[in-house]
């Protein structure tokens, strides 16, 4: 059976992998800045919970990570715990969305160089040409290495760690007597309802979209030299993503001012603003670190893309032609080819068809929906793994009282998410992902009349030895 490299990645590379996989400054840019729109003053509020729901699914992640450590991720995990059809399924759906990140960050990337580049230097350069490049670089990155892919991601995330960082301290200092505790009253929601937490629980829904990908790593648990720094990579990740997205977050609101925050959800680039008034030409910094959040999140989007297919591939999930290992670079090449194939396709047509801005919010709700439903289901197979198979490490509190915390932070804003049915373009998602989720459905009731083998060997493709914390 096919294998990746077992010794090529240390501890930091690993937690880099889900560090640059969140994209912290452009989430904090294009996703959280979304939710003012419903959480107006509180929004610091909204990813406060957030983080809270996605720290109790680390946990169960990490804690499934720790004894399945496998390139299939929730694919596996969910093969064990819930069946092979359900792990089928969910490695269908789960491979979907982490497809989708590529080609919605670089349409996003392309509008915003576009912008910038129009604006300031007056010259016009199609957004489908930075589109092109990007996706040329991350593939490039993807197809020759894992080590250099995760290194690249290293220097990439510090850099927007760093500016981003930067810029809120200085507005909090210019904030002066303006900064205040009152960011955590719902009561400042711009959507009215349940003592102003409606407002907040909708805010949650494009905070969420800001931590996925904190479970990135859990994709290079076989190319890591301890799989224990997978858990420690996942838990930890989000812990301190979690808080700079407090904090700059904080310094946004304080910033622009708590009670105008119906202004900056109707700007179309509060931060580009938010920088000018700050760091004056210094906002090139911030334009670049998120321009370079953009190409990160790419490649880490890719990483776990290209391992899945690689994964469900091996066992004849997908065509066998995905577990292809290059000889020289040791990486699923054929796999990141196929996502480079795909990410020119689609992003291509959405852009064209929809708009760059559209396309990227049509596809990002899509892969919001989708990886909340797997939170869901990785909370619940971390719950029957412990209380089944690993009886004597069994925890009431990391294995039932976690995983159902996981679980009763992730329903509200997945109900959010689908009713009232948001406006357009984010109103196909819905639609798409039946779709998607049928279509899963006739591949599996095919393999599993020509090759059932495939759903049952899906339950032992992992190959690193299981660790304690």
């Amino acid at each position: 059976m096919a294998q990746l490299n077992r010794q090529a990645l240390g501890v930091w590379p690993v937690v880099f992998q889900s560090i640059t996989y969140m994209a912290p400054g452009a989430a904090v840019a294009y996703s959280i800045y979304l939710s003012a729109q419903y959480a107006g003053g509180a929004l610091t509020l909204s990813v406060v919970l957030a983080l809270i729901g996605a720290l109790f699914s680390a946990v169960s992640i990490g804690e499934l990570a720790r004894k399945i450590p496998s390139a299939g991720s929730f694919y596996t995990y969910t093969s064990k715990t819930l069946g092979g059809g359900v792990g089928f399924i969910v490695g269908f759906m789960f491979n979907f969305a982490q497809s989708l990140g590529a080609p919605f960050l670089l349409l996003i990337m392309g509008q915003v160089i576009q912008d910038t580049v129009s604006s300031y230097l007056h010259v016009t350069i199609p957004w489908y040409v930075w589109f092109l490049l990007g996706a040329l670089f991350v593939f490039t990155l993807s197809y020759r290495g894992v080590k250099l892919s995760a290194k690249t991601g290293i220097w990439l995330g510090l850099f927007e760690l760093l500016v981003f960082c930067l810029l809120a301290f200085t507005l909090i200092a210019k904030a002066g007597s303006h900064n205040t505790l009152s960011v955590f009253n719902p009561k400042l929601a711009l959507v009215k309802g349940a003592g102003g937490f409606g407002g907040v629980f909708q805010g949650m829904i494009y905070c969420i979209q800001a931590f996925i990908g904190f479970e990135g790593a859990a994709a290079l648990a076989e190319e890591t030299k301890n799989p224990r720094n997978v858990t420690r990579a996942i838990f930890w990740s989000t812990v301190g993503i979690g808080l700079f997205y407090v904090f700059t977050t904080y310094a946004g609101t304080v910033g622009w001012g708590i009670n105008n925050m119906s202004s900056f959800a109707s700007n179309s680039d509060p931060w580009h603003v938010l920088a000018v008034g700050g760091w004056g030409v210094g906002w090139i910094l911030v334009f670049l670190a998120i321009v370079n959040s953009f190409i990160a999140n790419s490649n880490a989007a890719t990483t776990v893309s290209t391992r899945m297919m690689f994964s469900m591939g091996r066992v004849g999930a997908l065509p066998r032609a995905l577990s292809y290992i290059h000889p020289t670079f040791e990486t699923p090449s054929r796999a990141a080819l196929a996502q480079l194939v795909w990410t020119l396709v689609l992003g291509l047509v959405c852009g064209f068809v929809l708009g760059p801005m559209n396309g990227y919010i049509m596809l990002a709700t899509v892969t919001t929906i989708i990886m909340i439903a797997i939170y869901l289901l990785a909370n619940l197979a971390s719950l029957l793994l412990y209380s089944r198979q690993h009886r004597a490490e069994f925890s009431i509190g990391k294995h039932v009282i976690v995983p159902l915390l996981g679980i009763v932070f992730f329903i509200p804003p997945l109900a959010t998410s689908v009713y009232p049915v948001p406006a357009f373009p984010a109103n196909f998602a819905v639609p798409i992902i039946i779709i998607w989720f049928v279509l899963g459905l006739v591949f599996y009731f095919n393999l599993r009349s020509r090759n059932p083998e495939a759903l049952l060997r899906a339950k032992d493709v992992f190959v690193s030895e299981e660790v304690s914390m």
